[in-house]
């Protein structure tokens, strides 16, 4: 079990679940990205009205320094990877994993638009 101490997580283990659910998150836009194909404008105009909505929640919650909407996340990545995740999730834990899911939502937002450039690090367009 890992120590926490003061409510924070030790850097090497907060490092290592929110490399997995950075994993996981994008893993599961990929494996959408193909169904996109097959929604109408307004199936992808309500999916990236509900990202949005939920970049808002996840601000509001992040001032109040209540991590319940990434608590399920990251409970999932800690049990992927074989890393204990204690009840209350430790601040400096649920600040970054609240910080993630909001550039995880924007970059699938561009993704539902059809849009790249932040999907693919280090890929440049041909102009």
């Amino acid at each position: 079990m890992d120590a926490l101490k003061d409510g924070l997580m030790k850097p090497e283990t907060a490092k290592a679940i929110l490399t997995e659910l950075l994993r996981a998150e994008l893993a599961r836009i990929l494996s959408e990205q193909d169904e996109m194909a097959g929604k109408t404008d307004a199936d992808l105009d309500a999916r990236i009205a509900r990202l949005e909505e939920e970049n808002r929640g996840l601000r509001r919650a992040a001032r109040r320094q209540d991590w319940q909407d990434v608590q399920k996340l990251l409970n999932k990545a800690s049990e992927v990877i074989g890393l204990h995740m204690p009840d209350a999730v430790p601040s400096n834990l649920g600040r970054q994993a609240a910080s993630m899911k909001r550039r995880i939502n924007d970059v699938e937002i561009e993704v539902t638009e059809g849009e790249c450039k932040h999907a693919w690090p280090g890929f440049t367009p041909i102009r």
